[in-house]
This record gives C-alpha cells, sequence and structure tokens, in this order.
C-alpha cells in the first residue's frame, strides 16, 4: 500500500536528482579550471545533493535489511514458550517476510544503496568524458 502510494513521488524524485546531478556535472567541469568562489559553490550542491540523496536511499535500504532480518529475531526470541496461536502467528509473519519490503522508484528500481552507487557511477563517467573531451 505504501509502495504504491510513494512510487511515482520517489519517480519524479529520481527524476529531479538526476537532473540536478548532471547540471552540478557540468558547473564543476566548467568551475573546475580554478579555484574560485563558483567552484566553492559547486562543491557545497553537491556535497548537499549527495546527503540528500543518501538519506533516502539509505533508508529505502535499510527498510529491505530490516525486514529481512525479522525472521531471525522472532526466531531468537522464545517462541517455543508461547501458545499455540502467537505461535502460528509467529509461523505465518516469518513466511511473508521471506519476500522484504521494498519501496520502488516507478516500476523501474527499488530504492536502494545501488541506486545512489549508480548516479556516482554515471556522474564520474560524465565528468571524465567530459574533462577528455577538454584537453
Amino acid at each position: 500500500m505504501l509502495d504504491c502510494s510513494l512510487k511515482w513521488f520517489f519517480f519524479i524524485d529520481f527524476i529531479v536528482k538526476s537532473y540536478h546531478l548532471s547540471v552540478m556535472i557540468i558547473s564543476l567541469a566548467i568551475a573546475a579550471d580554478g579555484l574560485d568562489v563558483n567552484f566553492a559553490f559547486a562543491i557545497s550542491k553537491f556535497a548537499f545533493w549527495s546527503l540528500e540523496a543518501w538519506c533516502i536511499y539509505y533508508h529505502g535500504n535499510e527498510l529491505i535489511v530490516k525486514s529481512l532480518d525479522i525472521t531471525n529475531k522472532i526466531f531468537e526470541s522464545n517462541w517455543y514458550e508461547h501458545d499455540l496461536v502467537v505461535r502460528n502467528m509467529f509461523l505465518i509473519i516469518m513466511l511473508r517476510t521471506k519476500k522484504p519490503l521494498q519501496l520502488h522508484i516507478g516500476i523501474f528500481q527499488t530504492l536502494s544503496n545501488d541506486i545512489m552507487v549508480k548516479f556516482f557511477k554515471a556522474g564520474y563517467s560524465v565528468l571524465a568524458w567530459s574533462d577528455k573531451l577538454k584537453r
């Protein structure tokens, strides 16, 4: 339910972040000629963008990790001391948590740390390509 409500919001956010990253890379490539105010502003903009993206994608990844850990936490508890109804409920929960909770970016990707790594890889590739074109 939450994924259905938020996946298009995350898709729009992903598109906007991709655009901002490309603009920041271009401004970094232009401002990299000298250490001036424009370069410092481009670096600070990139740092704030990275922090914001890290917050979103890290917590999306934590949702996946913590939801997969529920089964282990139930198993490590004193589940055998409860009555049969509670043990059956634990069993249903353990069966359900084999598939992790995930938030999606539209219909394309799962919200996780992998997206952030892909952002940085693409950014580095574009920056290296633009530097190669300068020479």
